[in-house]
């Protein structure tokens, strides 16, 4: 908990030295990175066990709808 404190303040050190078109950029940057470890997070989709392209991809579908209704549930 700590270390994610001291990184969130780094990162808003960041920001304030970045110009408004940077930081909108560097902002949407945050957003894929967290959204990508979020699926990288899911076992299924670490490892690839699939025989076919199709159903490791749809495993993918599956877990950015979990991760997009756990996001949701206030």
């Amino acid at each position: 908990m700590l270390n994610q404190l001291f990184h969130l303040i780094r990162e808003i050190q960041k920001i304030k030295h970045l110009s408004n078109e940077d930081t909108i950029l560097y902002k949407k940057r945050i957003k894929m990175e967290n959204t990508f470890s979020w699926i990288k997070k899911n076992k299924r989709i670490t490892e690839i066990n699939e025989k076919t392209r199709i159903s490791y991809i749809n495993f993918v579908y599956l877990a950015i709808i979990l991760i997009i209704s756990k996001r949701l549930q206030i």
